[in-house]
């Protein structure tokens, strides 16, 4: 347990604890740094969680809470099947047909969107209510970073005083190109009770708990709404597949586009900053530390995912041509002439 990790290192490096409270808290910082570059490492024994979730797959999207970090397996419950993870990527193959069947009892694919700080969209362009059950004895603030009509990116601090429980934005978080307009939210201290988020229509939004500092939802796509919907006449759509543009970040609670690579652009700062003075050595040990980390983080994500794209030749409508004889469309769509 923690304190016996303390312990071990207290005694190692010569801290006395009890005394010492700054170096306590430094000390515990560097523990958890350290655990969580182990926890990416690898699926350590113990780590994995079996949980069945009822979700509403009415709009073809779901998020799931936050203590899910990765998913290494899905299972249809019902029919038994199992359910392949996409890589965005993936949608974009040339087999990605069967993303496009996926709708019904059949649904056997399941496509990680993106890692969020909301776990709904915002519909109404309102201020956001935030409250916590029961008063806390000491104050504590809360930074929400998104963006509105008006502003790509906007901070607001919002600070709860000692026996506050409810407290409600000045401004609005919203966006007509954005389904989820908020960046993050952050807690800048752990608190005894539990914090949530709703927005203008008393819909929870989002909620931290007491023991973390920040807000997460895994954001997945199910089915694909153009399946069962009729597409639109008027537009003339494409769907983008793109890296997102990086922006810099200026204000203390801006993010970094990817999630958990903090440490890694410390690691890549260090190593610029060691290999300008000349400090060739240590700008290559830093490096490495960088490269173990991006490594890590990225063999964490991607376990599991089906995420080549295939340029060759689609094997399923090949299987139709070569097996059912006569002219083209015959043979590509036999389903509807039997």
């Amino acid at each position: 347990m923690f304190k016996d990790i303390l312990l071990d290192v207290s005694n190692e490096i010569g801290v006395t604890l009890a005394t010492q409270l700054q170096k306590k808290s430094l000390i515990s910082l560097w523990i958890n740094q350290a655990a969580e570059d182990l926890y990416t490492s690898d699926d350590l024994p113990g780590c994995l969680r079996e949980q069945v979730f009822d979700l509403d797959l009415s709009d073809g999207m779901v998020t799931l809470p936050w203590y899910v970090y990765k998913i290494r397996g899905l299972r249809n419950v019902n029919w038994w099947n199992s359910i392949s993870q996409h890589d965005h990527r993936m949608r974009y193959s040339t087999n990605g047909y069967k993303e496009f069947w996926n709708y019904g009892w059949m649904r056997d694919v399941w496509r990680v969107k993106e890692v969020r700080a909301i776990g709904r969209s915002i519909t109404n362009a309102a201020p956001l209510t935030l409250k916590i059950p029961l008063p806390e004895t000491v104050a504590f603030a809360v930074n929400i970073t998104g963006s509105n009509n008006n502003s790509v990116r906007l901070t607001e601090k919002i600070t709860f005083s000692a026996g506050v429980t409810e407290m409600t934005t000045v401004n609005s978080f919203i966006n007509p190109y954005n389904e989820f307009p908020i960046e993050s939210i952050i807690k800048n201290i752990p608190t005894t009770y539990d914090l949530t988020i709703k927005d203008a229509n008393d819909l929870e939004i989002a909620k931290i708990p007491n023991s973390e500092l920040s807000s997460r939802y895994t954001v997945i796509q199910v089915f694909d709404n153009g399946v069962i919907l009729p597409l639109s006449t008027d537009c003339n759509c494409t769907e983008v597949l793109f890296k997102y543009k990086l922006s810099p970040m200026l204000n203390d609670f801006d993010s970094f586009p990817c999630p958990g690579f903090d440490k890694a652009i410390f690691y890549k700062f260090m190593e610029n900053y060691k290999g300008k003075n000349g400090e060739l050595d240590q700008a290559v040990a830093y490096k490495i530390k960088c490269k173990e980390i991006c490594d890590n983080l990225n063999n964490d994500d991607n376990q599991n995912k089906e995420m080549k794209i295939d340029f060759g030749v689609n094997k399923f409508l090949e299987v139709q041509r070569t097996s059912y004889p006569g002219d083209i469309c015959t043979r590509r769509f036999w389903w509807i002439y039997e």
